[in-house]
């Protein structure tokens, strides 16, 4: 399934109006529009991570991911691999990877990084407690 379909059926999930996810997102209608109509195919990761949350679901729920137990093939250069179980959150890690052009790969570390801040800080103060 396509970026546009997967943010045109959950928002019809929801039963919400474009202009309503428009709203609650922060993210244009008419930019919604192009990720829907195909005329966006990769919009930036601030733009997903605001419909993801304005729907109440996750990047992930964005993604084709094949099932973990099957065995794939990924293309990562000139190599390819065998990615088997055990490599599953490795394989849907580098299969977003390669969704993203490096001003979204350097956003998304970034994301990362905070997110690992705060998780150290969630910790630190609970040990502490």
């Amino acid at each position: 399934m396509e970026l546009g379909e997967y943010i045109s059926k959950y928002r019809k999930e929801a039963e919400f109006s474009i202009d309503y996810l428009a709203e609650k997102s922060g993210i244009p209608k008419g930019t919604i529009n192009k990720i829907i109509s195909g005329d966006t195919k990769s919009p930036t990761l601030e733009t997903m991570i605001a419909l993801a949350q304005a729907l109440g679901k996750s990047l992930d729920d964005f993604l084709d991911n094949p099932p973990i137990n099957e065995k794939k093939s990924v293309q990562k250069s000139e190599n390819k691999r065998e990615i088997d179980e055990s490599e599953g959150l490795d394989y849907q890690f580098n299969y977003l990877l390669d969704l993203l052009d490096d001003n979204n790969k350097a956003a998304l570390i970034l994301f990362l990084q905070k997110m690992l801040e705060q998780v150290r800080g969630y910790v630190g103060e609970n040990i502490k407690n």
